[in-house]
């Protein structure tokens, strides 16, 4: 069994140039309320030559890692950050892949000029109003086929684990990957007297 930890990537530079996809978890500071949770993702099989995972929270990438089979000796850990104090929703996942050249579809904006009308008008001594014809550029979408190497999945899980927190508390969240499209995610709070499951609710209205 190996552990594998994530490897945090530019992903804030990514949705700044395009602006698109979730954005980036940020952790709470160090003087404010805060918990710590310890991620541990542990993949036991999988199908594909390279594996990549990824941890949300309320829709914010905490981390998007990817394992090439070349990685899998490397002297990894489980690792830890500051979470907030507060129920929400943790989603762990893996896929296993390859990569296949296909052809895909993209798009482009394309300009073009037409002449548009406009009117001007003049009020001294009276109104007196004109059309005149300027160039304007409008855009339309053209669509065109490349070839592009992308990835294929081989085999894919992912589970989610809802939990409620309380400050100065320890918890773990551990993800096995067991292959083949099957996955189990767990959550335990760490004491002195070993590991129980995480609290699901907050401990003010706790049954």
């Amino acid at each position: 069994m190996k552990v594998y930890s994530p490897r945090v990537r530019r992903l804030a530079l990514v949705l700044v140039v395009c602006g698109c996809g979730p954005r980036p978890y940020v952790q709470p500071a160090e003087n404010e309320p805060h918990a710590l949770l310890e991620m541990r993702h542990v993949v036991h099989a999988h199908r594909g030559p390279m594996y990549g995972a990824s941890t949300t929270l309320k829709g914010e990438v905490i981390d998007e890692h990817t394992l090439a089979t070349a990685q899998h000796d490397l002297d990894t850990n489980a690792w830890t950050m500051r979470i907030r104090p507060e129920i929400a929703t943790y989603a762990v996942g893996g896929h296993s892949y390859h990569m296949e050249q296909k052809q895909v579809q993209e798009s482009r904006q394309v300009p073009e000029t037409y002449s548009c009308p406009q009117q001007q008008c003049t009020y001294t001594p009276t109104t007196n109003c004109t059309t005149v014809y300027n160039t304007c550029t409008r855009y339309h979408t053209e669509y065109y086929t490349v070839t592009r190497t992308v990835p294929v999945d081989d085999d894919a899980c992912m589970r989610s684990v809802t939990f409620a927190p309380m400050v100065g508390r320890s918890y773990v969240i551990q993800f096995d990957y067991l292959g083949g499209n099957a996955c189990e995610a767990r959550c335990f709070e760490k004491s002195a007297n070993g590991l129980t499951t995480c609290p699901i609710a907050p401990a003010s209205v706790a049954r």
